[in-house]
């Protein structure tokens, strides 16, 4: 394989380069398992979930933190919602967690909160959460979803469709 070549504006063409990655795959795939199919759709939305150039404004992302109370965690989610940072926010009202921290290994009761939200806002809210959040070091964790219930995804993309590029 050739090295990517420098785009209109010098930057590497990575969308080639990840084109032609994708491709052998997928042929490789359809030789060794037998599967049968248009080899080059496969590849285009192989490329478009995949690509960091693919827009993100479509994708969606799980945010996943954790609050040392139910009430810290309900206050934080309701103001991600109201800002229309996060379509919903799932809290889980009992977890243990055991850590280390300072060279000491502690304990804590926690609550974990689950942010839904589109990828192009998950900026945002991590720093939404990290602005309001009593921890120093709160976790804080982008996850990003590759597939599920496509009508519910929409619903996430809809309800959070305003703050799309707002700071």
């Amino acid at each position: 394989m050739q090295p990517a070549e420098a785009g209109p504006n010098g930057d590497s063409n990575k969308l080639e380069h990840s084109s032609a990655s994708a491709e052998f795959r997928i042929i490789f795939e359809a030789a060794y398992f037998g599967t049968s199919g248009n080899a080059m759709s496969v590849m285009k939305a192989d490329q478009n979930r995949k690509s960091p150039d693919a827009a993100t404004d479509r994708n969606v992302v799980l945010v996943y933190t954790t609050f040392p109370s139910l009430v810290e965690a309900e206050k934080n989610g309701r103001k991600l919602v109201e800002a229309g940072l996060a379509a919903c926010v799932n809290i889980l009202p009992a977890m243990r967690s055991i850590y280390r921290w300072k060279d000491a290994i502690e304990a804590a009761d926690e609550v974990v909160m689950i942010v839904k939200t589109r990828a192009a806002l998950a900026e945002q809210v991590t720093a939404a959460v990290r602005g309001r959040h009593s921890y120093e070091t709160p976790a804080i964790l982008v996850l990003p979803v590759d597939g599920g219930n496509q009508s519910f995804i929409d619903w996430i993309l809809a309800e959070t469709s305003e703050m799309t590029g707002k700071k």
